[in-house]
């Protein structure tokens, strides 16, 4: 990165935010030259030494100027610095020269690039944030009147929305790494934790084998498919009376907690507000909208834009784009007045018309292609087929009204169109929607939660589904807590069961650590994304005005074009007429609008006429400026649109997020409670099992005995 350039064939540098300075500033481009000339010999500390005097004695005439060679001097000595803490002194150094820049031009986009630039740099050396790289960004984007030539704005723009796209993905990913860096210790403590866990486990693997095993005995050879069904039916009384034995307190308190909300809401899922921290059934979004934010919409409804009408993405996706022989198509649409398309092979052709339709495709799939956006695009494509394809044809075929009429064009013609659609998707920063959505995980936090538990019918017990009889744990689910179909299964797949229920698994104790640190982080990184959304709900509402006050003034210079068309169609038409001129017609509509008295609206009438008037005189010179105005604010609003929706796009995305983490499931602490509940109960039933087993062993044995002995004594 080079923020700034500058040679003595043009003293001034490249993007300079100032304009050819006044002859009464010639010593100042002397003294410029002078430092950069001590540049191109090698001598950075001579050149800075130069500028700065002349800054130290004429503080208050400094220009932007001046500050720009300041700029370029020192970013010229830190790319050959080696040591970092020097490197890091010079670019701060380029830094206070731009902030001073930008306060003596506010309106200079270039020096907004620049200083965009300069913190980029800064954040890249010594790895600190690109926040304000964003926020820059950001700033220099709104700039209403940037101080260069009407044919560089949209160079810099798209230069600052590339900056901030990049922006963005560094953010997310210093975010995570620090994220990372500051858990690492945690997850140290963690590793060591688990590794005490893993101790006492080997300790308890022979007394755990032995119980498995006469556990998976007793299940296949002494209980019966109704006693396996009977043990999936847990009574929440039992259960409770369990955790009170096992002095669980926490545990009872979570486990009533959660029957009472699933008996009420019918799922055992629930949405926390990270704000106020509010409990739903069905959804946190619209709480969070009307009782902490108020909708957008509300607040600009005349800025929801128009969608591509259907037929036009129909077209775009099912319809046949393959390239066209124009002249041969041409000929056959005038001789036969039919719609019959030439195809022919051309490669190159045909790879830029897929191009184009995959272009088209995406931002239709992200609904970006806004009616103003297609209408537009379908203006460039009939301009281009002027000198293909005659205007009757286009008319009666119908080539004036659908996108596919790009076949018809040749390689430099689709590469101005494809140019056209990539630079509505760099506005919309299309590649850095696509990454943040590839990134969204819409299970959250609970994405190890399969189990399916459902009420009995007289809300009594809690039952799990037979599935699991079978071994089968993945069950597609919504967290539902009432019964929708669980049929019976004859087989209960051997003893899978009794592995899911000894299945290596957290304490009680350690499952109500992680379901707290859950909830915590759950809140954490809710509000973090419901800040996120704040700023760019506060960053949508500026654009929303900003595109408000085009919308007027585009609206007031179209109201003054077609005035200007019927004073021309009466003077054609009407032979006696008496001719007004534009400029009183203008006048006559000053006073109109002064007569109205709508503050708002009337303030952009009264401008655009006086602004006119200010510039033209003659009807040609005021119908020129009438439709530079135009195309201006056309251009404006244009881009203003795509901002507007890629904005909505992000916030889509941060809401998306924010729903997703704020998500609970009561089920992640209530399948271990009940599994630890089965396990108890079921050893329970093997222990009893064995011992009557044990009884009638001995029993028998004594009755053998008995019998000897009463046949010894016969026998004697």
């Amino acid at each position: 990165m080079e923020p700034h350039k500058c040679s003595s064939a043009s003293p001034s540098p490249a993007h300079s935010p100032s304009t050819d300075p006044p002859p009464s500033d010639v010593f100042i481009i002397q003294e410029c030259n002078r430092a950069l000339e001590f540049l191109r010999g090698g001598d950075h500390t001579k050149a800075l030494e130069l500028v700065d005097s002349y800054l130290s004695r004429h503080l208050k005439n400094s220009s932007t100027l001046l500050h720009s060679v300041r700029i370029h001097i020192l970013y010229a000595t830190a790319s050959q610095i080696h040591d970092s803490a020097a490197r890091i002194e010079s670019i701060k150094m380029a830094l206070e020269s731009s902030s001073r820049g930008l306060a003596l031009s506010p309106n200079s986009i270039s020096f907004a690039l620049i200083h965009a630039n300069l913190l980029f740099e800064l954040a890249l050396n010594d790895g600190g944030s690109y926040d304000a790289v964003v926020q820059q960004c950001q700033q220099g984007l709104l700039i209403e009147n940037p101080a260069v030539p009407a044919s560089a704005v949209e160079k810099l723009r798209k230069e600052l929305l590339s900056l901030l796209g990049k922006s963005k993905i560094l953010v997310e990913c210093v975010e995570r790494k620090r994220f990372l860096e500051d858990n690492a210790l945690a997850e140290v403590k963690k590793e060591f934790q688990a590794l005490l866990r893993k101790k006492k486990v080997i300790k308890k693997v022979g007394s755990n084998f032995d119980t498995i095993g006469r556990v998976k005995s007793y299940w296949n050879d002494a209980m019966s498919l109704q006693s396996k069904r009977e043990l999936l039916r847990n009574g929440i009384d039992e259960v409770k009376a369990y955790l009170d034995k096992k002095k669980l307190v926490m545990a009872k308190k979570i486990f009533t907690e959660a029957v009472d909300y699933a008996k009420e809401a019918k799922k055992w899922k629930f949405w926390r507000c990270c704000c106020c921290g509010e409990k739903s059934f069905d959804g946190v979004w619209e709480h969070i909208r009307t009782e902490h934010l108020g909708s957008p919409s509300e607040r600009f409804p005349q800025i929801v834009l128009r969608r591509t009408h259907q037929w036009a993405v129909d077209m775009i996706k099912t319809g046949d784009w393959r390239p066209v022989d124009s002249v041969c198509a041409a000929e056959i649409m005038e001789r036969r007045s039919a719609n019959e398309w030439h195809y022919i092979d051309d490669d190159e052709r045909a790879k830029l018309i897929n191009r184009i339709r995959e272009m088209l495709i995406l931002l239709i799939r992200y609904q970006f292609l806004a009616s103003r956006h297609f209408d537009m695009l379908q203006e460039l494509i009939i301009d281009l087929l002027q000198k293909h394809i005659p205007n009757s044809v286009k008319t009666d075929s119908g080539l004036d009204k659908t996108l596919q009429s790009v076949c018809f064009l040749d390689v430099p013609d689709l590469k101005h169109v494809l140019e056209f659609l990539e630079d509505l998707g760099s506005a919309y920063e299309l590649r850095c929607l696509r990454e943040s959505e590839d990134q969204l995980d819409e299970q959250g936090f609970w994405a190890d939660v399969r189990e399916r538990i459902v009420f009995s019918g007289d809300f009594s017990s809690l039952v799990f589904y037979e599935r699991l009889l079978r071994g089968d744990i993945v069950d597609p689910d919504n967290g539902n807590a009432v019964v929708i179909c669980n049929a019976k299964h004859r087989d209960a797949n051997g003893d899978s069961f009794v592995d899911w229920l000894w299945m290596k698994t957290p304490t009680i104790r350690e499952q109500l650590q992680e379901w707290e640190n859950v909830r915590q982080a759950s809140t954490s990184q809710a509000m973090e994304f419901f800040k996120i959304f704040k700023a760019e709900d506060q960053c949508y509402q500026r654009v929303c005005e900003r595109k408000n006050h085009y919308s007027f003034y585009w609206y007031e210079l179209d109201h003054v074009k077609r005035m200007c068309a019927e004073e021309n169609t009466k003077r054609e038409q009407i032979s006696e007429y008496h001719l007004h001129s534009y400029s009183s017609l203008l006048l006559k509509r000053q006073k109109e609008i002064e007569s109205e008295g709508d503050d708002v609206r009337g303030g952009f009438g009264v401008y655009v006429a006086w602004s006119i008037l200010k510039e033209a005189q003659t009807d040609t010179e005021i119908r020129m400026q009438i439709n530079k105005r135009r195309d201006q604010a056309a251009r404006e609003l244009y881009l203003l649109d795509a901002i507007i929706l890629a904005i909505r796009a992000g916030m889509q995305q941060t809401r998306l997020k924010l729903e997703t983490v704020s998500v609970y499931d009561y089920r992640f602490i209530m399948v271990p409670l009940l599994k630890s509940f089965m396990m108890a109960h079921l050893e329970e039933l093997v222990n009893k099992h064995t011992e009557e087993k044990s009884n009638d062993e001995i029993e028998a044995l004594l009755t053998e005995l008995a019998d000897l002995d009463a046949k010894k004594n016969t026998d004697n």
